[in-house]
């Protein structure tokens, strides 16, 4: 559970908070490319210290954790919480272990 916890603050809470971040600056007369980019290198510096900390890849599992990623990465938005995205994170790990 730690994990989880662990992986949702430090790689999931600063995506949201870049989306988040992005959309203030459009409003606000940011470029919209300034703000994609500033969202982009952060998931690829992420997306780096994430992958790097999981030696297990397979083409697979890759993909799921793609889309995994992207709907916990939704339901935090929406939910403007990472409450939900830690619970169902965690509910996916204890079923993917059985």
């Amino acid at each position: 559970m730690s994990g989880v916890v662990f992986e949702e603050l430090m790689f999931r809470g600063p995506l949201v908070a870049a989306v988040v971040f992005a959309r203030r600056y459009i409003r606000s007369g940011w470029p919209k490319w300034a703000a994609r980019i500033l969202i982009a290198v952060l998931w690829i510096f992420l997306g780096y210290e994430f992958g790097i900390g999981h030696d297990t890849f397979s083409a697979l599992n890759a993909a799921l954790m793609v889309v995994a990623g992207l709907l916990w990465g939704v339901l935090a938005i929406w939910t403007k919480s990472l409450l939900p995205s830690i619970a169902s994170h965690a509910l996916y790990n204890l079923f993917a272990d059985w």
